[in-house]
This record gives structure tokens, C-alpha cells and sequence, in this order.
């Protein structure tokens, strides 16, 4: 549940997310926060317990994943095998190429989808429009990001010992390498990175910056460009405001998520 998932629950309860509801949440430990227990209170008629088997017996057409790369590795080949939909937030996950293909391969022979959330990436639809219309002869795009985040956003994650996190005072550069090696060694801060390679140049042309600065108002945010000599350029400029709950992850990512239910629960699909 956490962070994400209370926030996408009580989007959905407040009817902003189409023709919606939630009717079983699968969670790690019992009982939940007292904020989290609110939200769950607000909701008729849901189901809410540990057991992932008891979870697959409840009624839902499409599983939302906001807990973490385990849950996902957990949970989305029996969701798919079952012919139910998934909708991923965890995206880094997917950098596992064997698991990649192998949750592809269910989804086609259960007839089950694999949505991937675009979360806190944005854009997403010009960047993948644009990889798709280079032909094998073209020069590949060339694509980079720039993800920044609070200092407390990387605590527990590898920069934490290369860095003296709590002693910046300036714009600092944790990381640089491609978008598989980020997602790889910070599975919590790399979801964008990952989203914006499999959509665009792959996961080892994608070029990524991990960044901090304790200066930056709203705490994140990321530069994403893609340079294509068939389509033209882009760039994005973001500032994100970061989650009180979990500074790690955007207050976007649940939003994103109510958007994605909406646009997959309403007649008309807006930004296919």
C-alpha cells in the first residue's frame, strides 16, 4: 500500500479516476498506519489482507503495483498468468531482461495487458512517437535525463556512502552511467530513467544522471532531452514537488496512476 497506493486509493474513492473501484489491497503487514487505515475505512466493501492467494480469489479485472521492484517481481507473472491486467509503477524492475521478456510471453498467452505507468516521466508519448519513426538505417536518438532529488531521497541507496549527503550545500552529481546501470544500483529513484529507455533508445544508450541539491525548492525534478535527426528535438524541464510520506517518490506518481485507471475504465482514452 504506502505512499502511492493510499494516495491512488483515495483519488479513486473521491471519483476521480473514471469508472473505478477498489475492491481488494494487498499488503505486506497488518494493520496499516492510521492514515493509511482512514483512507481504507472510506472505501465500501474492500478487501484488505496479506495472503496473496486469497487476494487472487477477490473480483478485479487489473492489479495496480505501488509497492516496490519485489512486489513486482512477486506478484505480476500470477496477476498475467491469471488473464488479469497489470499496471506497473515499479518500472525498474524491467531493466531484468529475462523477466522482461518472460512477462511479455504470459501476457500473450493469457491475453492479460501489462500497462507501464508513465509516473513522474513526462512526455512520454512525443519521445516514443519519435524513437519509432527512425528505420534501422537512421542514426539512433540520442536521449539523456537528469533526475534530482533531496538529499533524504538518497539515504539507504549507494550515494549515501559515496557522499556525505547531509554536509551539501550545492548541486551535486551522484550517478552517471546508462539507464540500466541506474535502475540496477537505485531501484527506488530510477523509475523515470527506465520508462524513458524502453520507450526511446534502450536501456544501455539511454544516458543518466543521478543528482541532488539542497537548494532546489520543490526538492526534485529531472531535464529530460531527446535529439532525433528524423523527427527533431525536445526537452523537458521539470520541478516536482517530492512526497511527505516517501521523499522518494514524486507527489505526480499517484496522480499518473489515477489518470492510467481512468483512461483504461472510460470510453473515450485520452493520449493514446
Amino acid at each position: 500500500f504506502g505512499a502511492i497506493g493510499a494516495e491512488v486509493a483515495r483519488l479513486v474513492a473521491s471519483n476521480r479516476s473514471g469508472r473505478s473501484a477498489i475492491s481488494a489491497v494487498l499488503v505486506r503487514t497488518l494493520p496499516r498506519s492510521q492514515a493509511e487505515q482512514r483512507i481504507l475505512d472510506e472505501i465500501s466493501h474492500v478487501w484488505v489482507g496479506t495472503s496473496r492467494s486469497e487476494f487472487m480469489d477477490q473480483e478485479w479485472d487489473l492489479c495496480v503495483e505501488a509497492a516496490g521492484q519485489d512486489a513486482a517481481r512477486e506478484t505480476a507473472a500470477e496477476c498475467l498468468r491469471a488473464g488479469r491486467d497489470y499496471l506497473m509503477t515499479s518500472i525498474g524492475v524491467l531493466t531484468d531482461d529475462t523477466l522482461r521478456l518472460e512477462l511479455d510471453a504470459i501476457a500473450g498467452a493469457s491475453g492479460a495487458k501489462l500497462y507501464l505507468c508513465a509516473g513522474a516521466m513526462p512526455g512520454i508519448d512525443w519521445m516514443a512517437s519519435a524513437a519509432l519513426a527512425h528505420s534501422t538505417d537512421d542514426p539512433p536518438p540520442v536521449v539523456t535525463v537528469t533526475q534530482l532529488k533531496p538529499p533524504t531521497s538518497w539515504y539507504g541507496t549507494p550515494a549515501e556512502s559515496s557522499h556525505n549527503l547531509a554536509g551539501l550545500t550545492e548541486f551535486t552529481v551522484l550517478f552517471e552511467g546508462s539507464a540500466r546501470e541506474a535502475s540496477t544500483r537505485f531501484p527506488k529513484n530510477s523509475n523515470v530513467a527506465t520508462m524513458l529507455a524502453l520507450a526511446t533508445a534502450g536501456l544501455d544508450e539511454t544516458r543518466v544522471r543521478l543528482a541532488t541539491d539542497p537548494n532546489e525548492p520543490n526538492g526534485g525534478g529531472s531535464i529530460i532531452e531527446l535529439k532525433s535527426s528524423v523527427v527533431g528535438k525536445i526537452k523537458i524541464e521539470v520541478s516536482s514537488k517530492m512526497s511527505v510520506a516517501n521523499p522518494k517518490t514524486g507527489v505526480i506518481v499517484a496522480p499518473s496512476v489515477a489518470k492510467a485507471i481512468r483512461n483504461l475504465s472510460s470510453s473515450t482514452y485520452l493520449g493514446l
